[in-house]
């Protein structure tokens, strides 16, 4: 989906991970998937997942996702965290014992 305007009212949750080798697999496998969901939800502007070799036998993934505004960020976090619930997955326990380590959060635009 490209991106074109220019809304100050966008939330971008960027998310960064450095995954070692043994959980890369599980790892993108659980990350494509909430992304899956992610798009299905209203408010949704755009959504990438890179990766770059990193050190040592690591990857490093980052995740953007842009929401339209706080409501639909809002919104999409407690979906997501019911979501999760229901199938009971608890994203910060399988980080931690997949050795994976993130640093999360969500970013509004710099006024000029």
């Amino acid at each position: 989906m490209p991106y074109n305007a220019k809304n100050k009212e966008e939330v971008f949750r960027v998310d960064r991970f450095k995954v070692p080798e043994a959980a890369r697999a599980e790892f993108t496998q659980r990350a494509h998937a909430s992304h899956e969901r992610l798009r299905m939800l209203p408010g949704l502007v755009e959504e990438h997942l890179l990766e770059s070799p990193g050190e040592d036998g690591t990857t490093n993934v980052v995740t953007i996702v842009v929401w339209k505004d706080a409501a639909a960020f809002d919104a999409a976090k407690a979906i997501m965290q019911q979501h999760y619930r229901e199938i009971g997955y608890d994203p910060g326990a399988a980080l931690n014992s997949l050795g994976i380590e993130a640093q999360m959060a969500a970013y509004t635009e710099l006024p000029a």
